[in-house]
Parts: C-alpha cells; sequence; structure tokens
C-alpha cells in the first residue's frame, strides 16, 4: 500500500505467473513469454533442475534484460548484474 501524507491509501497489484521448463529447450520458450507479457522480475526456485541449467538462464536472463533473483550465490563473472525487485 502506497500512502503520501495528506493522500488516501491505494492499492497496487502484483501479478504472479509460474512458468514450466522441463527440459532446457523450455528455457527459450519461458523467456520469449515473460519478453511477450512484460515480465517485471522472475523468481528461479532451488530446482535441482534449475540449478543444473543456472549458466543457460543467466544468459537468457542477461539476453531479455528480465531481472532475476537465484536460490544460490552468483559471482560476478556469470551476470553482468543482478537486480532484486517486484515489479507492483
Amino acid at each position: 500500500m502506497h500512502v503520501r501524507h495528506g493522500q488516501r491509501p491505494t492499492r497496487s497489484v502484483l501479478r504472479i505467473e509460474a512458468l514450466e521448463a522441463r527440459t532446457e529447450g523450455d528455457f527459450e520458450t519461458a523467456f520469449a513469454i515473460m519478453a511477450q507479457r512484460q515480465a517485471g522480475a522472475l523468481v528461479v526456485t532451488p530446482d535441482p533442475f534449475f540449478i543444473a541449467g543456472r549458466e543457460q538462464i543467466i544468459a537468457l536472463a542477461n539476453r531479455y534484460a528480465v531481472p532475476a533473483m537465484y536460490p544460490l550465490r552468483i559471482t560476478r563473472h556469470q551476470t553482468k548484474s543482478i537486480s532484486l525487485y517486484v515489479d507492483v
């Protein structure tokens, strides 16, 4: 909720969508869908499949300019930048 002095409270809407990836080829499709839907951010869950595919996920997040939050520490040489925020 955002409130400024002298104003009535307003509500923000947050839309959360889950995209499924079962193969490494699904990563590209998921990022294309995120771009099409103008996703504000990506949260990568700590699943062994995603951890194993982290290099591809990092590369796609950089290419599609999608800020991402990862379950593991990512070193500077793996990504240009990591931004953590929620689009409200």
